[in-house]
């Protein structure tokens, strides 16, 4: 089966991909966090996101997308092209004891920005990427797609961004009363009026909400614990 599905699609490209992803490494040391329980573990996940102009020919996001992995305290995360060669687009994001829920990756789009939510056993983050039509206007995009068929990937400034800083990381409280249960699963979301949302739910049946403001705006973290015992 493998090797009829390998004969079942080519790929036509009109430049050289490079084939081996180049992950540049970016460790992420929280102030706060505890030594994770070594009887936690947490399954390996997957997923990928597409922008919502991937179907429009001559777009700057055309067949563009980005797929993600964890394991363990570590998240991966490709944006690819089947248009052209995007550099600068692997990163490897290393959370030490900070152990990455299944699923604990969601990615949004809005005009401006790509927000990257992350969610951990002992943190959630947020990660605030420029978006590809900010970073190319339609003319000089197919101007360096026909000249050059290479493109700045959103992660190439990456490493520019204070991933420690209050607009992008929270250490959650959980050294207190039923709070230290470990979660066991999660989800992440981007509201209306652009705050990051994540809930973390406790196989004891608590669930965490973490809301973070805006992150061009002042604003203090809202922390709620909801119990629902068995």
């Amino acid at each position: 089966m493998a090797g009829v599905l390998e004969r079942s699609y080519i790929e036509i490209c009109g430049f050289e991909r490079e084939t081996v992803s180049r992950f540049r490494q970016i460790t992420l040391n929280l102030a706060g966090v505890g030594v994770s329980s070594g009887g936690v573990k947490y399954a390996d996940s997957a997923g990928g996101f597409s922008y919502e102009d991937s179907g429009k020919l001559l777009s700057v996001t055309s067949n563009r997308f980005i797929h993600w992995s964890t394991s363990g305290d570590t998240v991966q995360l490709v944006e690819q092209s089947l248009d052209t060669n995007l550099l600068n687009n692997a990163v490897r994001l290393h959370i030490p004891q900070c152990l990455l829920l299944p699923g604990g990756v969601s990615i949004q789009e809005t005009l401006n920005n790509v927000i990257i939510l992350i969610v951990t056993s002992q943190s959630v983050h947020r990660l605030v990427l420029p978006h590809p039509t900010r970073m190319y206007h339609t003319q000089r995009f197919v101007r360096d797609l026909v000249t050059e068929l290479q493109m700045q990937s959103i992660f190439t400034d990456i490493g520019k961004l204070n991933l420690n800083g209050p607009a992008h990381s929270y250490v959650l409280p959980f050294t207190q009363g039923p709070q230290s249960s470990a979660p066991s699963t999660s989800a992440a979301w981007i509201s209306h009026q652009g705050e990051a949302l994540f809930a973390l739910a406790s196989p004891s049946g608590g669930i965490t909400v973490v809301t973070l403001p805006d992150y061009d705006q002042d604003g203090t973290y809202l922390h709620l614990y909801l119990s629902y015992p068995k």
